[in-house]
């Protein structure tokens, strides 16, 4: 794979979605967990971009913004030389902060792997082909809190 051109984007892998306490915790979460650390691990070595969206919520809510379940999870915590952005929508691309970044880069392939699979990680994923990024979705590395 040429990693030149090519983004790993990791959606909202955060504490709340494995503890349990506000929202069911991930189905088969420490394996989807364990294949996106692998992802991240070939793209760091191969000096690929990685780009973390991390959701931030309200008060209250899971991913309440600033708390220890609104966290990254800590077994694929960033990097100095990745990138995190910040959303509060179903989308990542709803910040303009990412299609800047990823033009800057000059990256038009992008693997996709993340949470939740029925609600950001659709819409970030359909979003992207729409923007016209050839897109990856890495089956076994996304998740939801049960299954369809």
């Amino acid at each position: 794979m040429n990693f030149k051109n090519n983004c790993l984007l990791v959606i909202d892998v955060q504490v709340g979605a494995f503890d349990g306490n506000k929202i069911p915790a991930l189905v088969n979460g420490k394996e989807i967990l364990g294949n996106i650390k692998q992802l991240i691990e070939k793209y760091r070595s191969e000096s690929g971009l990685v780009v973390y969206v991390q959701d931030c919520g309200d008060i209250g809510e899971a991913f309440e913004q600033g708390t220890e379940s609104w966290k990254i999870h800590p077994e694929i915590f960033p990097l100095a030389t990745d990138q995190v952005i910040l959303k509060s929508t179903p989308s990542a691309f709803d910040v303009q902060e990412l299609p800047i970044s990823l033009k800057k880069h000059n990256i038009n392939q992008l693997e996709i792997v993340g949470l939740h699979s029925q609600y950001c990680y659709t819409n970030t994923v359909l979003s992207a082909i729409g923007l016209g990024f050839d897109v990856t979705v890495v089956s076994d590395g996304h998740g939801a809190i049960r299954q369809y």
